[in-house]
């Protein structure tokens, strides 16, 4: 599945758990962002605390390396010796309470406003890697999955559907995060 795949079936799952991203740009009319032009998008800042939020709290994977050269881990008697595969599953450190206060909640205000970042590590965002070896493509991923849903939102008014399931359960089957049962929208055209 590619990045904007994911991030946009997410997104989708976002509405699911009852959080209008409808909001995100409440205050921009047709006019104004009928065109799209990436400075407007990224004009959205609450839209871009949905996609982090978004990514944080649903299965993102793990990031993997190789360890370059042998290493004691602090506080252990443990070494890592030099050519093992590490595995980091970034949604160990997504739900931690130590970087995310109620991180089994869903709230990009708490998150991911400029306060809240600036009170914890980067490294503790992994959704796109972090560091010399992060995802090269993130800002284009993200910009076209924003571009992309603020087109659709201008356009479509998004909600649950009649068989949506009320809790979200994370399949055991979904490598990605899908929820038992799917995820079923109403879609109405906005006039």
């Amino acid at each position: 599945m590619t990045p904007f795949r994911r991030t946009a079936k997410k997104t989708l799952t976002t509405r699911y758990e009852g959080k209008s991203i409808h909001t995100c740009f409440s205050y921009a009319s047709k006019p104004y962002v009928s065109s799209l032009y990436p400075k407007v998008v990224m004009a959205l800042p609450y839209l871009e605390m949905v996609f982090m939020e978004t990514l944080r709290f649903y299965f993102t994977g793990t990031i993997e390396r190789v360890c370059t050269k042998d290493y004691k881990l602090p506080g252990t008697d443990f070494v890592v010796p030099e050519g093992m595969l590490i595995q980091v599953p970034s949604s160990a450190l997504h739900r931690d309470p130590k970087y995310y206060p109620d991180p089994n909640n869903f709230n990009p205000d708490e998150n991911f406003s400029p306060e809240a970042k600036s009170k914890r590590s980067s490294y503790s965002f992994l959704s796109f890697g972090q560091g010399p070896r992060n995802c090269i493509g993130m800002r284009f991923a993200l910009l076209l999955a924003k571009m992309c849903l603020v087109k659709i939102l201008l356009n479509f008014k998004i909600a649950p559907g009649p068989k949506m399931p009320k809790d979200f359960i994370m399949s055991a089957a979904s490598f990605n995060g899908m929820p038992v049962g799917g995820v079923w929208c109403k879609v109405e055209k906005r006039e």
